[in-house]
């Protein structure tokens, strides 16, 4: 009971803490402290700390569910977005000017904008004149296409509105 607790207390505090986008890196660092404690708990006890080999496995599955999903939207938001790249570059050999949002492209350019993530969370894009951004939450890295270069990077989300 005690290994359940300290997983889900670790999942919750990572996630209000750091926030989806870093959930991984987080969870990883909340987990080995709360693994310390849990070590602590155990000789101060006097028992034997062979459960907490069966706890580390249970968050390291977690966390490598965590990091699939991660991946899987990502890799999801890439192909996603290459619809609104080819939207918006149609967009610009129309008119002469990259779109000042998405809603610019509806309805000729696209039918709908599509969801930026797909698993655990709801992230968006943001189409700004020579821009696509996508991200989970405004507090944390968003994906940035720059039309001109024709790459990713990341940035602040903040920096974005």
């Amino acid at each position: 009971m005690f290994g359940i607790v300290v997983f889900a207390v670790s999942v919750v505090l990572t996630y209000f803490v750091a926030g989806v986008a870093s959930i991984n890196l987080a969870l990883a660092w909340v987990t080995l402290a709360l693994l310390l404690v849990m070590i602590a708990v155990s000789y101060a006890r006097k028992r034997p700390a062979g459960l907490l080999v069966k706890y580390a496995l249970i968050v390291a599955a977690a966390a490598a569910v965590v990091q699939t999903a991660n991946a899987a939207d990502k890799r999801h938001a890439r192909r996603a977005s290459a619809g609104l790249i080819s939207a918006a570059e149609r967009y610009k050999a129309d008119t002469g000017a990259y779109p000042a949002n998405l809603e610019d492209l509806r309805p000729k350019y696209i039918a709908k904008v599509p969801r930026a993530r797909y698993t655990v969370t709801n992230g968006q894009y943001i189409l700004r004149p020579g821009r696509l951004y996508y991200y989970v939450d405004p507090t944390m890295l968003a994906e940035e296409y720059d039309f001109a270069a024709g790459t990713w990077s990341l940035r602040a989300a903040s920096d974005i509105h």
